[in-house]
């Protein structure tokens, strides 16, 4: 029996094939290692450097305002303050924000107005209330009675105190009645953050509204 060959310069159908093959197992590697490198690209977190803030001048400009400012006189080791926020206005409010071991975090905030509000904005609702907690700290401001609230994994100190309300000034400049006793409102200061609550009251027993030394 004769066999036929294929044409001049026209390949074999098996030799076809197993060319086909061998390109597509190459193309089919490269796809799978673009893949695997895309992904590791996309898993790896960059080293990003953390913006450290010097709080104690926010802390100073709270001072100078007449608003009792919390802060603590000093950090942990792994602790580091990245916001200090003390804005001016007939609503003062004082915030720090701390970023802890590089993955938690703890906020502080002195602000007017009743505990049930400021909870919703740190902790988000619906939030629990954990009943009273015991936080040892000697600062006459910080003295009182403190609760503890929960939402998932943040957890929150809170206790309210007095604050000086501001005077009004009148069209001339100066205050309606110089001479009238301070008035004074609500606030509340909340410690808050991923922790947990023993840590939080170790660190809300450090806090201090002491006067900064004059420079």
């Amino acid at each position: 029996m004769s066999q036929t060959s294929p044409p001049a310069g026209r390949p074999g159908r098996y030799n076809r094939s197993f060319s086909g093959l061998i390109v597509s197992m190459v193309v089919l590697i490269l796809a799978v290692l673009g893949f695997v490198l895309v992904r590791d690209l996309a898993r790896s977190d960059p080293d990003m450097p953390v913006a450290e803030v010097d709080y104690v001048e926010a802390v100073r400009a709270g001072q100078d305002s007449g608003f009792p400012v919390v802060y603590p006189p000093t950090l942990p080791d792994g602790w580091v303050a990245t916001s200090a926020r003390f804005p001016l206005g007939p609503n003062p409010e004082w915030t720090l924000g701390i970023l802890v071991d590089g993955d938690d975090f703890v906020g502080v905030k002195v602000v007017r107005g009743d505990s049930g509000a400021v909870l919703d904005r740190v902790l988000g609702d619906p939030y629990e209330v954990d009943g009273g907690i015991d936080v040892p700290n000697d600062d006459p401001l910080l003295s009182g009675d403190w609760s503890a609230a929960s939402e998932g994994q943040d957890e929150a100190l809170y206790t309210q105190v007095e604050v000086p309300v501001p005077t009004a000034a009148g069209e001339d400049g100066e205050t309606a009645d110089p001479g009238a006793a301070p008035q004074t409102d609500t606030a509340v200061v909340v410690v808050y953050g991923t922790i947990g609550e023993d840590r939080l009251v170790d660190f809300a027993t450090t806090l201090t509204s002491e006067a900064l030394p004059a420079r």
